[in-house]
């Protein structure tokens, strides 16, 4: 007689063999996925950095004598603006991301929160006649 199709063992076999493969796959995926966000994260901060580096070039003045187009709270005493990514948005300076709930949000790609609060601080050296620039966002 001859049957046709797979016995109960054969099926088996390969379920198992299944689910071993998605065991390894998944965590594999998953690995990558956060690395490439976090990355992503990575590069987002310093776009800023560059994008806020040019404006801060730009409004010198801010730094030195203060001035009222200045961009969030500046202190001429320390040469220091503090702003936030809503702030440097709004402005024009950074792009709003896409987000469903609220149009003017910045992601944080990482896990998808908003960065609108998080502050950044750009400092002018008078000596080096430079900026530099950081945020109170962690990108590792």
């Amino acid at each position: 007689m001859n049957k046709k199709g797979f016995t109960l063992v054969e099926v088996l076999a390969v379920v198992a063999i299944l689910a071993i493969l998605i065991i390894i796959v998944v965590p594999s995926v998953t690995s990558i996925n956060k690395s490439a966000r976090k990355k992503m994260l990575a590069n987002k901060l310093e776009t800023v950095k560059q994008a806020l580096t040019l404006w801060s070039q730009d409004h010198k003045k801010c730094f030195v004598y203060g001035s009222d187009d200045c961009l969030g709270t500046c202190n001429i005493n320390a040469k220091t603006c503090t702003v936030t990514f809503y702030e440097a948005a709004d402005e024009g300076i950074l792009k709003f991301d896409v987000n469903e709930e609220d149009e003017k949000t910045v992601i944080n790609p990482v896990d998808n929160s908003s960065l609108n609060n998080n502050t950044i601080t750009i400092t002018y050296n008078e000596t080096t006649n430079s900026f530099s620039v950081t945020t109170n966002v962690d990108a590792s």
